[in-house]
């Protein structure tokens, strides 16, 4: 029968069944009074008269090096956590970090703030840790933080091919190109039932297959993802978006498609589209103008040469936009514009701008 996490949480670790306490508490001093007298069935005032009448025995329990509750400095607290944490994946939760399975177990790992080892979830000592707080800042959780952190290590994270990003809960938002290297890590990872360490003709079949399926409703949807951090909520323009961008860039490593993002040209597209107006600026009749992506080539290297992504814009708001000088609303603006311009009909989609390039054009002039 298998035992939840739930389960495992509340009752006893098996490395304490039969155990001698005090041995015990002296390798983890930060292991809580009250777990003492649950999993050991000694009575509170045994603890208390064993450090009276040892002085040594409470000159060790002090340690600030072993017991974070009391730590202060950064590697002092990191360290003592360090142990606890690892008492806790391997003897509370039995997680084998050598196996296969370890990365899914730990990636949607939950409940343990709300459980009897809630106490090992305090922010007060994780802030004294460097970095935490930009971590959090970030948008990636905690059990993220300690993972790549503190155990069982980045080195780890990397080797099982976990991302910050894939722990559940995650509230970052993340770039289109973020979002890319999510998918691909997701896939290749943990979906297309590759080997431990797979040979470049198993990961290129893999890499085949998902260049010839990705255009089905029913491969990689979002229910197969969640799992694995990639939700939604991540894209306003939907999974299938990424999924694409994630096939074509499968089909430039192998040599299906051409990386047009890399060989943009200003002349091959007038060339290419020889009947457009290009000489002044699709939204004020300015010129000179820049030929301009309205999904950043950067981002949308399959768009690069779609006639309806590319406009004369004036030189002014080009570099405006280029450089990120424009104001937060007009970027939400665009933003909008961006997951409208995707859902338009072919022929129309030029339209969906409209209004966000006249509302940018009075703010920059």
């Amino acid at each position: 029968m298998t035992i939840s996490i739930t389960d495992r949480l509340a009752s006893a670790p098996s490395i304490t069944k039969g155990a001698d306490w005090k041995t015990f508490l002296l390798k983890n001093p930060w292991y809580p009074k009250r777990f003492l007298v649950a999993h050991f069935g000694i009575r509170t005032y045994d603890l208390d008269n064993w450090k009276g009448n040892h002085p040594e025995v409470a000159q060790a329990l002090a340690n600030p090096k072993t017991n974070f509750h009391i730590a202060e400095r950064s590697d002092d607290v990191r360290e003592s956590l360090k142990k606890a944490w690892r008492f806790l994946f391997e003897q509370v939760l039995e997680i084998d970090f050598k196996s296969d399975g370890a990365a899914n177990e730990i990636i949607r790992l939950q409940g343990i703030g709300k459980s009897a080892w809630g106490f090992l979830c305090d922010s007060r000592s994780f802030k004294k840790i460097d970095g935490y707080d930009e971590w959090i800042a970030e948008g990636y959780t905690q059990i993220a933080f300690v993972v790549f952190n503190i155990y069982p290590g980045e080195a780890w994270a990397h080797a099982a091919g976990i991302l910050p990003a894939m722990f559940s809960q995650t509230g970052k938002l993340l770039t289109r190109s973020e979002l890319i290297e999510l998918l691909e890590n997701i896939y290749l990872r943990f979906l297309a039932s590759l080997p431990s360490k797979p040979s470049d003709e198993e990961i290129n079949e893999a890499k085949r297959i998902f260049y010839i399926r990705a255009r089905e409703n029913s491969f990689m949807t979002t229910a197969m993802l969640r799992p694995y951090g990639f939700t939604g909520h991540m894209t306003p323009h939907g999974v299938k978006d990424i999924v694409l961008a994630v096939r074509h860039k499968f089909g430039v490593e192998l040599g299906l498609e051409t990386d047009v993002k890399d060989s943009w040209s200003a002349s091959k597209f007038r060339k290419q589209y020889p009947d457009r107006h290009l000489d002044q600026c699709h939204y004020c009749r300015r010129a000179p103008v820049d030929l301009h992506h309205l999904l950043p080539r950067e981002e949308y290297a399959e768009l690069v040469f779609e006639g309806e992504n590319v406009v004369p814009l004036c030189t002014h708001v080009h570099a405006a936009i280029s450089r990120n000088k424009i104001s937060l609303d007009s970027a939400k603006e665009l933003s909008a514009a961006t997951s409208a311009w995707k859902t338009a009909k072919k022929g129309v989609k030029l339209r969906a701008f409209d209004d966000a390039m006249r509302h940018l054009h009075k703010e920059l002039y």
